[in-house]
């Protein structure tokens, strides 16, 4: 196996990491909507949920702007 075929397997590439981004972005979209919609008594754990896919959304973007850096 070449190394730049190896290489790929651990490092991903641009298009990947967009496409990472991409739906984890869509992830916070769903996140909100499902937290404004939440009955009062799973509001907590759906802001607890959003919170979550920010931070997904956020690190995903983070290894996105290092990659095209």
């Amino acid at each position: 196996m070449s190394g730049r075929r190896k290489a790929s397997r651990h490092f991903p590439g641009q298009e990947q990491l967009w496409d990472a981004w991409a739906f984890a972005a869509v992830e916070v979209q769903l996140a909100c909507d499902a937290w404004k919609a939440a009955a009062r008594e799973v509001k907590s754990a759906a802001f607890a949920a959003y919170r979550a896919a920010l931070d997904r959304e956020e690190h995903a973007a983070e290894q996105l702007a290092q990659a095209c850096a």
